[in-house]
């Protein structure tokens, strides 16, 4: 049972790892206007956008509208590496 449970938390800390790569990609294509506006670029960016959504509220909203500068990629994979520590701090109780 246990090496059950490590298993899923192995996977669900590989998913979050390719989930930050995918966020990573849509700033990065966010600079590049044809690559944003590609389909590569509108399905990642429904994929990504509805997390790094949620980090793009009230004063971080004026910043990237006044200042051009979007800090929520950011805010939103410190998140992902806040779950993956406490999902490793959990893997390893369990052993």
């Amino acid at each position: 049972m246990i090496s059950f449970l490590l298993n899923i938390i192995s996977v669900i800390n590989w998913l979050l790892y390719i989930y930050t790569i995918l966020i990573v990609l849509n700033a990065i294509m966010s600079w590049v206007p044809f690559l944003y506006n590609s389909v590569v670029g509108r399905y990642l960016n429904k994929v990504v956008e509805p997390y790094v959504g949620l980090f793009r509220i009230g004063f971080l909203k004026t910043i990237a509208i006044k200042a051009g500068v979007d800090i929520s990629p950011v805010l939103a994979i410190f998140v992902i590496y806040i779950i993956q520590n406490l999902l490793t701090q959990l893997a390893f109780k369990l052993i």
